[in-house]
Order: structure tokens, then C-alpha cells, then sequence
């Protein structure tokens, strides 16, 4: 009872325009501004044995080696083969389908590229977390090559390297990569849409524009704030048409083909999306509550929302507000909470984006699920390479100034998709919420400015411009100051360490280790005493385990630090029902529905309380209890069961036949649906109705083994019993396992065997 939780051919580097000179070292205006472009490529930098490959090559291994080290090292961090939060869903997820399982709505909760992207690896490898982490940190590596790439083709070899250093040597950007989250699927993406936008300018050809429109398409599909970005970059591509000479060409093959790779992602994955959920999109579900998040009238009780019952109550907002349990009709409520909260507080809206503005540029990485700086007591590396003191963090407090420089010096130099990146990535993340997983993908392009910087103050302190040194310096501070004394946000004042170690017991536990489990929630109340989520679930750990007693002090515990909860008063109820403390524990399931009336769970527990003692209608009996669970929740199946139970009892055998047709015209599918069906119906010797319902059923799904058994059970309650033999045979063919159908199948041979027949009505067993 858990809760429910491309290589891109480099510029000529010897062409006197498009390096950075002494003169544009020292801070003199550049020979180029704008979108200019780079001298034509000569033949010789696109082959293998030119330095720029040797370098990009060298850049590669030594990123990777760096990252390598760091995987090794993180080894020793518990959650590296227990993944939490959302590595957790991802891995989940992924392990699904390669068991063939299929995609469920969840799927598409999250961008949909990257648990379809650890589904493959993990179809190649067993699955493997290791394996696929190795995979990560190799993008990772290749992301710091495309880095240099990019540095080199917009400024020189040197400022190509420096940038590279930075990124290769980016802790943060390191402790992602290794993680099964998409950060690093997203640095790769921005580094190689500005390639790519930069090709298909130089080359005005399809095949560019058609890669582009691809790995466009994936990268809102890895997160969705890069679609700002390209809309922004393809409009500028379409004027760097229509001002070349060639523009009839670039245009009318160009734009097709960046369309057609784009639409050849997006449109196949929109299906998919619509054959599972019923809803044609390629966004993730998600967004409305994401954006929720960030937006709203309470938004740092929001953004500290933890996992497990807060986040339960947070995602269960809209059924509290007469939302149907619907997943995108959830998502628009939220999206209109958002809207209502911007039309009557604007001031307050602007205030939350202010904030999330500062809260971007600050040089401390914001937590979110996990802290990065906790994990540095599993790496020395990661300590030195991410770290804070006081207000001011490393490395993005060095970052952050060297970007600011560059950009004061040579900012006109930097090529239209690389300025709309920096502009419109930021927006697009301070719009939803900041973390630092999501400010991750800026950093290799934000590296190609700050080596810039770093060329530029070097220039003018060789050519002893003090003056220019100066204002730099204060130009610096400035930028070291804004980014360090904001804060500290509300998000850093969480205790993530406790919240790990209860994440890694929840994770253990639903693996059925729940001795693991329980020495996790241990020690997440050694570090957290009043963590009432992990007393909570440490009852449920115990309740498994048969350890009542234990669990209802852990429950009791859990209620005491937050008297709240009404899931733990669900929970107490099972155990003291399970004690035989019927009343005790009807009082707490109706405590919990107090608290939580659109609990569906709390319905059908205390309507099958009431069944238990006889108590079905009325205005607290079961039929309604379990009837408004259904209401809140009509794919519960064991409420269905329940109330087919209790409408057999009241012998309100027309109610339940309307009930389960209505239930069927829903879920065709629906356990159990076409048995108590016929059940019902047989009760009210419509046997001939019920054998026509069954083979409807089956002539739309042959193999619908539920609809199958109540076949034969209909026409066994008709006295056909070499019918009804047949059709158990037939289930019994594909699903020998089933043991109802071979205990029937026993009953109507020994029938035949006697060959006589029985003139009463037989009732499904079980």
C-alpha cells in the first residue's frame, strides 16, 4: 500500500577573418558582426588526418576519460544501481517495453525521447544500468568534440579548445551525464542544432535542412524548452534565404525537406501517442502541471513539493476541484490555474518570474529531486569539480562572469543560433521552473562565449590596457555578486539526504526487498527524525511483513508529525481490519475521506467494510461507497468487484446488468466484465442474452479470455454442456493456467459422464 508513486567539417582556422586576432583579443571591434559567414571550406579540413580532427579526436578521449573516472568513482553512490524519482519512472518505464509490456500512458507523461532511448539500450543489454550510463557518458564526450567544433568554426582553434577544457571539466554536466535522466541528451542537442543551423546556411542543401528538421524534432521530444529555441532559429535560417542569391532554391527545396525531417519524427511519435491515450501530441502530459509549478499564488510550496504525499496531493488537485480522473483533462486545469493566476495577479506573476530569472543566472546549483553537492561524499572528483562556498558556487560562478565578458567583447561574432539559444533556452526554462538539470543543456554553448572572455581578458592583459582590465574586473565582480547573494532559495533549504535514503527505500521496496527497505527508511529518520513520509511507509514495509503492531506504531507516528495524511489513515484502517478492529477501522477510512473525499481507495475499502457487515444501501452503504469510487476512478477493479458482489447480495441484478454493460461499452477490456455480467444475467434467466453478449465479444477478440469463460459459463447454466465443454477447452488452450475454467470443465464432464442435467442455475465460483 505504497502511495502511488552529426562530425561537422571545421572552417578554415588559418583564415585571418575568422580567428581572434590579436586586435580582437586586446577588446577592438571585430572584422565581422553579425551572420557572416565563414570563408569557404577548403577541401583539406574535411579529411581525417587535418589537426582540427586530431584535436577534436583528442578532445573526445580526454572527456571521456575524465568521465569515465567519474562513473568509476560514483559507483560507491547508492542510488547508481537503484535509480530514484525520476530515473526511477525512466528505468521503469524502459524495462517495460524491452519485457514487452507495451507503453502506458506514462510513457507520455514525460518527453518521450529519453525512456524510448533507454529502452533501446537496454534492449541490447539486458538491461543495464551500467551499460547504459557508459552510453551517456560517451554522448557526453561527444558533446565536448562538437564543443570544440563549434568554437572553432566561430572563432579560432584556441577559443575552440578553451571551450571544450570547460565543458569536458563542467562538474555539474558530469554528475548529469551519468544519471538516467536526459540532461545529457539535451547538451548534446544544443551543441549540434547550432552546427546544423550553421550548415544549412553555408550549404542551403536538403540534406542539411533535413537533418536539422530530425534532430530538431528529437530534441523537443528530449525537452520540450528547446522549441522556442528552434522556431526562433528556423525563422532566422528563412531570412538567411531570402537574402542570398540563391534564395528561389533554398526556399523552395530547403524548407520542404527541414519540414519533412521534422514532421517524420513528430508525426509518428503524435500517433503513438494517440493510440495509447487516445490524445494526438508529441508534448509530454505533463506540461500543464509543470508549468503549474512555477506559476501559481504558493509557487515555493509547490517547488518544494517532495516526493510522496505532497506530491500525491499536488497531482490529485484537480479531482479536488470536480476534474474527472483523466490525466489531459488534469493538465488543462492546471494550465487554466495558471492563466486565471496571471490575469488576476500579474504583479505576482512577475514577481515568481523575476525570481526564477535570478534564480537561473545564480551560481549555486538549485536542487530539484536530488542535490548534486550531495553526491561529492561518493567522489572526490565531483568535489572538485562542483562546489559552494557561502553564496557563491562553482563552476557556473566562473562561468557565468567569462560569458559575460565575452559577450561585452565579441558578442557581435556570435553566429544568429547561438545568440537565439542563449536568449530563448533561459526564457522558455524561467517560464516553467529552474533547475540546475535544466539549465544544463546551456552550458557547452554558453563555454564558447566564456573562452572568448577568457581570450579577451588574457589579450588585454598582455597589451596592458588597464583601463579596459578594470572595467572588466568590475564587470566581473558585478556579475559574481548578482549570481552569489540572491538566496538561499527555497528549494536549497530541503533536506535532500534524508529524501534519498527514503526514495531508495521506497524503490527497494517496491522490489519486494523490504528489509533493505526498512534499514533505508531507518536512516533517512536518523538524519530527518520528523520525516513523516518515511514512518509512513516504513508501516507499510512492517504491514507486509505481517508485523502489525510495528505498523500501526510507525502509522500512528506518521499521523502524530502530520495529522494530515489521510493516506496513512487508509493504510491504519487495513491493519486494524486485518486485527479484527472492524470499527476502529471504519472510523479511520471515513477520517481519511474527511480529509481526501476523492479517495477512491478509501471508498472501496470502507464499501467493503460495510459488505462485510451486511450494511449495502443507504446513504453510508456499500453500493454507494463503492459506486463513488468507481465515479472517481472507473478503471478500479476491484471496487467493480466489489459492487457486483453487493449488487448480487441486495439480488439488484438489473442495476448490475446496466452497470457492467456501461462498464464494458468503456473498457471492452475490463477484468472480470463480461463474467459478472453474465453472472448477473444468468441470475435473471437471460441466458440466451447473455451467450449473444459473449459472442459479440468475441467476434471483436477471439482470444478475450474473459469473455471466453462466461461464455461457456452461460452455456453451461443453459444445460448446453457440450457447448459449454468446448468453450472450456478452447480457453483452457491458450491459458491452461486458468483454474477456474479447468474446475468447470471437471464439473460439466462429470455431468456428462452421468448424462443428466440440472434444472438450477449455476452461480461462477469465486
Amino acid at each position: 500500500m505504497f502511495y502511488n508513486a552529426p562530425v561537422m567539417s571545421a572552417p578554415n582556422a588559418s583564415s585571418p577573418s575568422h580567428g581572434v586576432g590579436p586586435m580582437a583579443a586586446s577588446g577592438a571591434p571585430p572584422e565581422t558582426v553579425g551572420d557572416v559567414g565563414p570563408p569557404a571550406q577548403t577541401g583539406a579540413t574535411r579529411t581525417w588526418g587535418t589537426k582540427s580532427f586530431r584535436i577534436t579526436l583528442g578532445v573526445f578521449l580526454g572527456a571521456l576519460l575524465v568521465r569515465l573516472v567519474y562513473l568509476a568513482e560514483s559507483a560507491k553512490n547508492p542510488t547508481f544501481a537503484v535509480p530514484i524519482v525520476d530515473a526511477e519512472v525512466y528505468d521503469g518505464l524502459a524495462r517495460a517495453l524491452v519485457q514487452g509490456k507495451g507503453m502506458a500512458d506514462a510513457f507520455f507523461w514525460q518527453p518521450f525521447f529519453y525512456p524510448f532511448f533507454l529502452s533501446l539500450v537496454y534492449f541490447s543489454s539486458g538491461p543495464s544500468i551500467l551499460c547504459a550510463k557508459i552510453v551517456q557518458v560517451v554522448l557526453g564526450a561527444a558533446t565536448c568534440a562538437l564543443t570544440y567544433r563549434l568554437g572553432e568554426r566561430v572563432f579560432d582553434r584556441r577559443i575552440g579548445i578553451v571551450a571544450a577544457l570547460m565543458t569536458a571539466l563542467y562538474g555539474p554536466l558530469i554528475f548529469l551525464e551519468a544519471e538516467l535522466v536526459a540532461a545529457g541528451w539535451a547538451a548534446f542537442w544544443s551543441v549540434a542544432l547550432v552546427l546544423l543551423f550553421l550548415k544549412a546556411r553555408e550549404e542551403q542543401a536538403p540534406r542539411a535542412c533535413f537533418w536539422l528538421g530530425l534532430c530538431g524534432a528529437l530534441s523537443i521530444l528530449t525537452t520540450p524548452t528547446f522549441l522556442p529555441f528552434f522556431l526562433t532559429s528556423c525563422i532566422w535560417l528563412v531570412v538567411v534565404f531570402c537574402r542570398g542569391a540563391s534564395r528561389r532554391r533554398a526556399l523552395g527545396r530547403g524548407v520542404p525537406t527541414l519540414l519533412g525531417g521534422l514532421l517524420l519524427v513528430v508525426v509518428p511519435i503524435a500517433r503513438l501517442n494517440s493510440l495509447v491515450t487516445g490524445h494526438f501530441g508529441f508534448l509530454p502530459s505533463a506540461n500543464g502541471i509543470n508549468l503549474y509549478i512555477g506559476n501559481n499564488p504558493d509557487y515555493c510550496q509547490t517547488l518544494t513539493t517532495r516526493p510522496g504525499t505532497d506530491w500525491t496531493r499536488l497531482t490529485q488537485l484537480p479531482q479536488r476541484h470536480g476534474v474527472k480522473n483523466d490525466t489531459w483533462e488534469g493538465q488543462k486545469f492546471f494550465i487554466r490555474q495558471v492563466w486565471e493566476f496571471a490575469r488576476t495577479q500579474p504583479l505576482s506573476l512577475a514577481k515568481g518570474l523575476g525570481r526564477k530569472a535570478v534564480e537561473f543566472v545564480t551560481s549555486r546549483e538549485i536542487p530539484r529531486n536530488v542535490d548534486i553537492y550531495l553526491f561529492a561524499q561518493w567522489s572526490r572528483l565531483s568535489g572538485w569539480l562542483t562546489w559552494k562556498v557561502g553564496g557563491f558556487g562553482f563552476p557556473f560562478g566562473v562561468l557565468l562572469p567569462l560569458v559575460g565578458v565575452g559577450l561585452a567583447c565579441h558578442g557581435r561574432r556570435l553566429p544568429g543560433p547561438l545568440i537565439l539559444f542563449l536568449i530563448f533556452y533561459p526564457l522558455a526554462v524561467i517560464v516553467v521552473f529552474v533547475t540546475s538539470r535544466y539549465r544544463a543543456p546551456i552550458v557547452p554553448l554558453a563555454t564558447i562565449p566564456a573562452a572568448a572572455g577568457v581570450g579577451a581578458l588574457l589579450g588585454m592583459l598582455r597589451g596592458r590596457h588597464w583601463g579596459r582590465l578594470t572595467a572588466a574586473g568590475v564587470g566581473v565582480t558585478g556579475l559574481v555578486l548578482v549570481s552569489s547573494l540572491p538566496g538561499p532559495f527555497c528549494e536549497e533549504e530541503l533536506n535532500y539526504e534524508a529524501e534519498l535514503y527514503f526514495c531508495l527505500g521506497t524503490v527497494t521496496a517496491g522490489q519486494g526487498r523490504a528489509g533493505e527497505a526498512m534499514a533505508h527508511y531507518e536512516h533517512a529518520l536518523r538524519i530527518r527524525p520528523d520525516f513523516a513520509d518515511a514512518h509512513h511507509n516504513w508501516g507499510a514495509a512492517l504491514n507486509e511483513q505481517g508485523k502489525l503492531d510495528e505498523a500501526v506504531r510507525h502509522y500512528q507516528e506518521a499521523l502524530r508529525l502530520d495529522p494530515n495524511r489521510h493516506d496513512t489513515y487508509v493504510n491504519l484502517a487495513f491493519v486494524r481490519d486485518q486485527q479484527g478492529k472492524t470499527e476502529e477501522a471504519r472510523g479511520y477510512l471515513q477520517k481519511a475521506l474527511q480529509l481526501e473525499p476523492n479517495d477512491s481507495m478509501a471508498h472501496n475499502n470502507l464499501g467493503f467494510m460495510l459488505l462485510k457487515q451486511g450494511r449495502l444501501g443507504g446513504a453510508d452503504g456499500a453500493i454507494e461507497h463503492l459506486n463513488e469510487a468507481l465515479r472517481i476512478n472507473p478503471g478500479y477493479a476491484k471496487a467493480r468487484q466489489n459492487l457486483n458482489t453487493a449488487l448480487a447480495r441486495k439480488e439488484e441484478y438489473e442495476k448490475a446488468v446496466d452497470h457492467y454493460g456501461e462498464v464494458l461499452r468503456l473498457q471492452p477490456n475490463a477484468p472480470g466484465g463480461y463474467t459478472n455480467l453474465v453472472s448477473a444475467l444468468v441470475s435473471l434467466g437471460r441466458i440466451d442474452e447473455a451467450v449473444e453478449r459473449c459472442a459479440e465479444a468475441l467476434t471483436a477478440n477471439s482470444q478475450n479470455a474473459d469473455a471466453l469463460y462466461a461464455l461457456a459459463f452461460a452455456l453451461e447454466s443453459g444445460d448446453r454442456l457440450q457447448e459449454a465443454l468446448e468453450a472450456y477447452e478452447a480457453l483452457l488452450q491458450f491459458d491452461p493456467n486458468h483454474a477456474q475454467a479447468r474446475q468447470r470443465l471437471e464439473a460439466v464432464q462429470a455431468r456428462l459422464n452421468r448424462a443428466s442435467t440440472s434444472s438450477g442455475i449455476i452461480h461462477p465460483p469465486g
